[in-house]
């Protein structure tokens, strides 16, 4: 819903607060879900599970230059935005 807003709002003042709000929701699943994954893991596997963990956050990494190489041939974010919330 935050990134359909993004994508239909032109003031400044008004997008910095969604895309942190936004940000702030998306990012507080990751902790949550690493602790619950290594409470239920048996500690001799704890390893493998984080980094396959950690594998996960290196893909996501490589997904945030394709949004930049579109966002570039794009001239801006909004259609970065609208692809993301599709």
């Amino acid at each position: 819903m935050c990134l359909w807003i993004l994508c239909a709002v032109r003031q400044l003042w008004l997008v910095l607060p969604l895309y942190i709000v936004r940000g702030a929701l998306m990012n507080a699943r990751g902790p949550i879900v690493r602790a619950m994954v290594m409470d239920l893991v048996p500690r001799e596997v704890r390893g493998r599970w984080n980094s396959v963990q950690s594998l996960t956050s290196f893909t996501w990494s490589g997904s945030a230059a394709l949004g930049g190489f579109i966002a570039d041939a794009a001239g801006d974010y909004r259609f970065t935005f609208a692809v993301t919330a599709s």
